[in-house]
């Protein structure tokens, strides 16, 4: 170390204190998209009121192609419905899709696919009446044991309990898939 940087007290701070940088994104510096990003909510379409308190329910702006890479896009779009596997029309591997996240995103392929199929689990849980069967398979996640498991790990609690604990008044109902 140069003597600058013993006379700048915050330089001399940060290395006593091993303080980390702040970076651009949670899990990688310099990444270019964070997980939120990148995620497309599952819900289509969204309740409103009309001024004489009637119900309708329009569409939601979704961003339908965050990172103009179309293979990604599609694959982001199909995880959000539950269809896995939409890449492999272009002659991808899950390999080379869970690199291009990396590179992209600074998260591991396998860890960003499980955190998006919790975030959907969790929206459809939360604003849907929906079977535990059923926000399994919407939510790419097979069984209702790893949904089971996920919950467990990410939210410690059931879905049910998840579903009880975090619906407010006004939730159900208030996105269609």
């Amino acid at each position: 170390m140069d003597n600058k940087e013993f006379n700048d007290s915050s330089a001399l701070e940060n290395q006593l204190t091993k303080t980390p940088k702040p970076r651009k994104n949670e899990y990688c510096e310099g990444s270019q998209y964070t997980f939120d990003d990148l995620y497309v909510t599952p819900f289509k379409q969204k309740r409103v009121y009309d001024p004489d308190g009637n119900i309708s329910y329009v569409p939601i702006e979704r961003n339908l192609h965050p990172t103009g890479i179309d293979v990604l896009d599609e694959f982001l779009l199909g995880m959000s419905s539950g269809e896995m596997g939409t890449y492999k029309k272009y002659g991808f591997s899950t390999h080379n899709i869970h690199n291009i996240l990396f590179v992209l995103t600074g998260i591991q392929g396998v860890q960003f696919v499980n955190k998006w199929r919790v975030k959907v689990a969790m929206d459809l849980l939360r604003y849907t009446d929906l079977a535990m069967p059923e926000v399994a398979n919407y939510s790419a996640m097979g069984t209702t044991s790893n949904l089971f498991y996920f919950m467990q790990r990410e939210a410690k609690t059931s879905p049910l309990r998840y579903r009880h604990w975090v619906r407010e008044k006004g939730d159900l109902g208030r996105f269609k898939l």
